[in-house]
């Protein structure tokens, strides 16, 4: 059958008969609901129109690839936390040099230089300077007494001037020296007493220096003292 005859058995809706081959073809695409026929001219010797254009598909969307990398979120500055307040360091007492140079305090610390019979030599007699200077600041930083309220004194000849000028509440006689300073006759003979020395309080120690040369007997004998000190000036 002729190309320009099928064409119009196709038009006027006639089915016709194909030979097929021995292999099986494909079936035939249905068309599509209102899908525009092919139209083919009548006239002979003309070539068969073709199809009308079919209705545009509508476009698949795209599917969604992978998201554009986003710029990532500016942080912003995170404030510093305060830093906890460091504690208080310790007091730290020096000596006079040459008094007064402090005119106020509650407690008067006498120490002046150790003798001989207290282990000391012309180089270490002095509880200001060096391991001496250390045990000293230990042990009235143990009492917790404001340094403020505190004058140490290492001149004993500058006593005298220095209560009368200070009026203090309590005197605090370390070693020998400062025990005679303050007529007591001798450190072992006036330690471990609630003492007075004219309007004010008075206790009598070991040398800082004597403590260093037999410190596990002497410190807690000191502490003793200082303890003692301590209750005086709380009235208990």
């Amino acid at each position: 059958m002729s190309g320009r005859l099928s064409a119009y058995l196709d038009v006027m809706g006639i089915e016709t008969w194909v030979l097929r081959d021995t292999q099986e073809t494909a079936p035939p695409v249905p068309r599509l609901a209102g899908e525009a026929q092919a139209v083919v001219s009548a006239e002979p010797g003309s070539e068969p129109a073709s199809a009308a254009t079919p209705a545009p598909t509508p476009a698949l969307e795209a599917e969604p690839g992978p998201a554009a990398q986003q710029p990532a979120p500016k942080l912003e500055p995170q404030p510093k936390p305060e830093p906890e307040p460091e504690p208080e360091p310790a007091p730290v007492y020096q000596s006079l040099a040459d008094f007064p140079a402090s005119d106020s305090g509650r407690i008067l610390i006498a120490c002046g230089y150790a003798d001989s019979e207290e282990g000391a030599s012309e180089q270490s007699g002095s509880a200001f300077v060096g391991e001496a200077a250390a045990l000293l600041n230990a042990m009235l930083t143990a009492t917790r007494w404001p340094a403020q309220q505190c004058v140490l004194l290492e001149q004993l000849e500058q006593l005298p001037q220095a209560i009368a000028q200070l009026q203090p509440e309590l005197i605090v006689a370390l070693g020998t020296q400062a025990a005679k300073a303050v007529q007591q006759p001798s450190v072992a003979a006036a330690r471990g007493q609630r003492l007075q020395h004219g309007a004010a309080k008075l206790v009598v120690s070991y040398h800082p220096v004597q403590v260093l040369q037999n410190p596990k007997v002497l410190k807690r004998q000191v502490w003793a003292d200082l303890q003692l000190a301590m209750a005086e000036l709380s009235g208990t």
